[in-house]
């Protein structure tokens, strides 16, 4: 049996996952989260941390474990001030760093990293989705969530190099699912009032990735030796823009969207005069990656499709 130590358990990503592989006779779960939240499972046992215990707690767990999946960070501070954005870099980076010296030293044997597609940048060159990133594009993050994950992975491939710990960094565009918050859910919430929404202008594509194709994945990396000390690009199958997104989301909730034309300078306009231009970009560029690398070494392709994902996460929220 595979010890996997598994951080950020109350999370979105880290709930799903967990409840996936405690499934599995192969692995004992052991997460470890800043909640006292409970999974009553044979196969899992639930860890509470807080500031004062952090570092104690890791002296006395690490002697049991063989995988560590980090999926404990921040994504989205919402105060844009120098106390919000020193959290960034103190859970995303300095927080990795503690976790991965700590398993490094009790010669844990892979320390999963989960990063995000942003350490490329906010959109694709050019504004282009016929140019997606690739594994070999260099890094250029634009915010500090993004920057703190970039520090965060090269304070991984260093540390690493010389020691028994291997990695596994995984670049994840926007992961979507059962309970997930951010601007995906605020998207729902706007569809479900079945407000009009002048998108019907906009051209972009955005790739995306399941939660189901998110956990499978991870599963791969914690089995196939072939993703040691590599860094991998994820997502599903299908790249869409913003209208085909609202129409595919539309047709699962079962609402008529009223999606219209509006001009895109215009657009920009209203949200400019309401200090709304980062959720305009997010709108409006183009995000795409490709994975064909990630499919060359680990021969993994999603096995769900966006469609499928939908159908999945709508029935299991009773819609």
């Amino acid at each position: 049996m595979i010890n996997i130590l598994i951080t950020g358990s109350n999370g979105f990503i880290g709930s799903e996952l967990i409840k996936y592989l405690a499934n599995s006779n192969k692995y004992k779960i052991f997460t470890v989260s800043r909640k006292q939240i409970f999974f009553y499972h044979i196969n899992i046992k639930n860890y509470y941390i807080n500031d004062s215990n952090i570092y104690s707690f890791f002296n006395n767990i690490f002697e049991d474990i063989d995988i560590v999946v980090h999926l404990a960070g921040i994504a989205h501070q919402f105060k844009d001030n120098l106390e919000s954005k020193k959290k960034y870099y103190d859970i995303n980076t300095f927080f990795t760093k503690k976790l991965l010296e700590q398993s490094i030293k009790k010669k844990v044997k892979k320390f999963i990293f989960i990063s995000s597609v942003k350490v490329y940048g906010e959109q694709n060159l050019n504004n282009d989705p016929n140019k997606p990133f690739s594994y070999l594009d260099k890094p250029n993050p634009m915010n500090d969530y993004s920057k703190s994950k970039y520090q965060a992975e090269n304070i991984i491939t260093k540390l690493c190099q010389d020691s028994y710990t291997d990695y596994t960094i995984i670049r994840s565009p926007l992961v979507y699912g059962n309970n997930l918050k951010g601007n995906f859910k605020r998207l729902i919430r706007l569809l479900e009032k079945n407000l009009p929404l002048r998108f019907k202008s906009i051209t972009n594509k955005r790739s995306y990735v399941s939660i189901y194709n998110l956990i499978d994945f991870i599963e791969i990396c914690i089995l196939n030796k072939k993703s040691n000390n590599k860094i991998f690009l994820i997502s599903d199958s299908t790249n869409l823009s913003t209208p085909e997104l609202i129409n595919k989301i539309s047709l699962s909730i079962g609402k008529k969207n009223k999606l219209f034309f509006f001009p895109t300078k215009i657009l920009y306009l209203f949200f400019f005069i309401f200090n709304k231009k980062k959720d305009f970009n997010r709108i409006t560029s183009s995000l795409t990656v490709d994975i064909s690398n990630t499919y060359k070494i680990l021969n993994w392709k999603p096995k769900i499709t966006f469609d499928q994902s939908l159908k999945i996460m709508f029935n299991n929220n009773g819609n």
